[in-house]
């Protein structure tokens, strides 16, 4: 998504992601979330917010001599203990400002995708290489900070009435969409309402279901929903069967992205291939096994991109050796750290590295559908005899961190396993003997080990559901 005002890192917790970047090119580097950076938007201190609305009652004596008396006391002790947080705030301004006035404006950033997305349709974008390009194109409704915070996106401002159940949200008048088209309260109850029978079903879709009358519309016993409500062109609210404190949050999300009715209605079949949406930048082109090209939008409701345009460079099949070498022959603005290609490149020139924290989890997965692997404490056995730290330091070298959680650190309801997960080889021998005693599995002749087809397959969402091989257990 754009971050609309100020620009912001979404990806912060369990693994780490390291780029290599040229520094010495034309152009500054900023990441795919920064590409859209804004100007500032002036946001005043509680402090300055106290002094105007003191300032503008004593303009207009709405306020007796013995009120402004005690109100100016009173503002007096809170400025007296408050001057030099707002002096800092002040300074921290002026910095925010120098840095925003010596950033390089201008230009194209190459950035590299190691395969071609299968569409450029927020709602059916299933792979990591569609991600970062949809993310320029559209915005949502709401979209999140540093810190997973929401913050406002397309919708200006919200209130939650009825007791946590309705969120009423006022658009933004000055959101255009790429076509010249504004974004309307039309246009996003269009767009909740195509996620609700979207196929197949978006991550979100559990917390979208909350919403009244979205389970019968979604099954098509129904062809409304009655907790979706147009209120006028920039108003709607949205009533849920109960308080659903996820919700707004899975709104953050780029499937949950405001798509324009029309465009869909009358182009739907080929809009994952020409996408219109709002954000920083516009589409322009798509060549397959080659590149996409998007350019600047003019009329972005927070202000001009630093850049002009951002060019993706395709390598169908993760051709890391071709990119790798676009990226030394200055081809490509930044570079993503695969095995040895951090060896590679700090052999050469003086690049610049970026280490950053990625909400992702990397992961192997196995069928427990298997006859076998359905038991659970052959299951543990296995989970025990895996020593993660060998297995980040010797095959992945150290680009990421175990995972002791299935969320990162940092997000609400994480909680370190580190006994759950730690390699003990003891323990499971252990599990692995209560495997072999457990008549709900199929003992086999060799009671030594067990031969059961796998498929060890490291990715980001989903699960493997085609054998591969077979792994031997002893």
């Amino acid at each position: 998504m754009g971050t609309g005002i100020g620009a912001y890192f979404r990806y912060c917790g369990l693994n780490t992601h390291w780029k290599a970047l040229d520094f010495n090119r034309n152009l500054d580097y900023v990441t795919d979330d920064q590409m859209h950076r804004t100007k500032p938007v002036y946001r005043p201190t509680p402090i300055k917010m106290i002094k105007t609305i003191l300032g503008a009652a004593n303009r207009t004596h709405l306020i007796h001599a013995f009120l402004r008396l005690v109100s100016s006391m009173c503002v007096i002790l809170l400025l007296a203990g408050c001057i030099q947080q707002e002096d800092a705030e002040d300074a921290s301004e002026n910095k925010k400002a120098q840095v925003q006035d010596s950033v390089q404006r201008g230009g194209v950033y190459r950035y590299p995708l190691m395969s071609n997305p299968s569409t450029l349709d927020p709602v059916y974008v299933l792979d990591q290489y569609g991600v970062p390009v949809v993310r320029q194109l559209f915005e949502g409704l709401v979209q999140f900070g540093p810190y997973l915070t929401v913050l406002p996106a397309l919708a200006q401002t919200w209130q939650v009435d009825n007791a946590g159940r309705t969120y009423r949200f006022h658009l933004r008048r000055d959101a255009r969409f790429h076509n010249g088209h504004p974004v309307t309260a039309e246009d996003a109850i269009f767009s909740i309402r195509r996620l609700l029978r979207a196929n197949p079903p978006p991550t979100i879709l559990p917390q979208l279901l909350k919403i009244e009358g979205a389970g019968a519309y979604r099954d098509r016993q129904s062809d409304g929903i009655r907790g979706l409500m147009r209120i006028n062109d920039h108003e709607f609210a949205v009533t849920l069967i109960e308080p659903h404190v996820p919700f707004l949050s899975a709104l953050g999300m780029y499937q949950a992205a405001i798509v324009p009715k029309l465009e869909i209605e009358n182009n739907g079949k080929k809009f994952g291939r020409s996408p219109v949406g709002s954000g920083p930048f516009r589409f322009v082109s798509w060549t397959t096994d080659d590149s996409i090209q998007l350019d600047r939008f003019p009329n972005y409701y927070a202000g001009d991109a630093y850049l002009d345009k951002i060019l993706y460079r395709i390598y169908p099949g993760v051709q890391i050796d071709r990119a790798l070498s676009d990226f030394r022959t200055g081809r490509l603005e930044e570079m993503p750290v695969y095995g040895n290609i951090r060896q590679v490149l700090s052999e050469g020139k003086d690049y610049q590295w970026f280490h950053r924290p990625s909400l992702s989890l990397l992961f192997y997965g196995i069928r427990s559908d298997h006859p076998v692997l359905k038991n659970a404490e052959l299951r543990k056995a296995l989970s025990k005899a895996i020593d993660r730290n060998k297995l980040v330091q010797q095959v992945y070298d150290d680009q990421f961190e175990p995972a002791r959680s299935i969320l990162p650190p940092g997000m609400p309801g994480h909680k370190n396993m580190e006994e759950l997960l730690s390699y003990d080889m003891t323990v499971a021998r252990k599990h692995m003997n209560q495997a072999l005693k457990d008549d709900r599995g199929t003992p086999p002749a060799d009671r030594n080990c067990f031969r059961v087809p796998v498929r060890l397959c490291p990715q980001r969402t989903g699960l493997c559901s085609q054998p591969l091989g077979a792994a031997r257990v002893t």
